[in-house]
């Protein structure tokens, strides 16, 4: 009987995946025959043999590119930071051998040597861009159920630090470009990704939370800034305020409060 629930349940679980599978599919199709601009497809796959059979279908359904959102949580104490490390340069060689349009790598910040690891990607000139960075489904406690529940499924307008210091750090280092993504709320927070030297910004949450009429909102915003400071284009100031153009670029390393604190800064 086990045997036969077991079947059943696997059954089931394919089948509403492969649905879920072709619904994608008929987006991207439906989507490249309806617009005027490159449609790039994410994908996030749970085993390593289906991120190549993905790719390959999402590059027949029409998509000038893919995003390889690679999830990848180092919480197994078994394993060390090279075999976490193995995984990125395993799929993103699996599918690069598959397919042949541009990837972009979407990534998380947890490593423990990200900035050596990012250029080692680089390296292989695999991937044409990173997007820095993707986001965990955050487990949280409810202490009177005593059940785990989730936390924070969008991110905040105060998240967009993160990507800011690392992009920051890396841009002019790298080949490939590089993507902000998380906490890019508004115009503001949009402007300070590319003074800090990216090349494009992903929005998400805020779109979910308002709508997608919120983006012309965002880029009034980047507009009357741009004409405010004299800036005719993106190029005018893409970088301007990375680690290699600023006057104290430890200021983007700088982990501690004490100066802060102090009332040094």
């Amino acid at each position: 009987m086990k045997s036969r629930l077991t079947e059943a349940f696997d059954y089931i679980k394919n089948s509403v995946e492969n649905q879920k599978i072709y619904e994608y599919l008929d987006l991207i199709e439906g989507t490249k025959k309806n617009i005027n601009i490159p449609v790039i497809a994410s994908i996030n796959c749970a085993s390593p043999d289906l991120w190549t059979d993905f790719a390959e279908k999402i590059q027949n359904a029409g998509a000038d590119a893919i995003e390889l959102n690679i999830s990848n949580l180092p919480s197994n104490i078994e394993k060390s930071s090279s075999d976490y490390e193995k995984i990125y340069f395993d799929i993103i060689s699996n599918v690069f051998q598959k397919v042949n349009i541009p990837l972009s790598l979407k990534m998380n910040q947890f490593s423990a040597g990200l900035s050596n690891l990012i250029r080692k990607i680089d390296y292989t000139k695999k991937v044409k861009s990173f997007v820095l960075f993707n986001r965990f489904y955050s487990p949280d406690i409810d202490i009177e159920n005593f059940k785990i529940n989730y936390s924070n499924v969008f991110s905040s307008d105060k998240d967009y630090t993160i990507p800011l210091r690392w992009v920051a750090l890396l841009s002019g280092k790298l080949q490939a470009e590089l993507i902000s993504s998380t906490g890019i709320h508004n115009a503001e927070s949009l402007i300070k990704q590319i003074l800090a030297g990216a090349n494009a910004v992903q929005i998400v949450s805020v779109i979910y939370e308002k709508n997608p009429k919120y983006i012309n909102v965002i880029l009034d915003g980047l507009k009357n800034w741009m004409q405010s400071h004299n800036m005719k284009s993106l190029k005018d100031f893409k970088g301007k305020m990375n680690y290699s153009s600023i006057k104290n670029p430890s200021d983007f390393e700088r982990i501690q409060f004490m100066k802060y604190y102090g009332g040094i800064i």
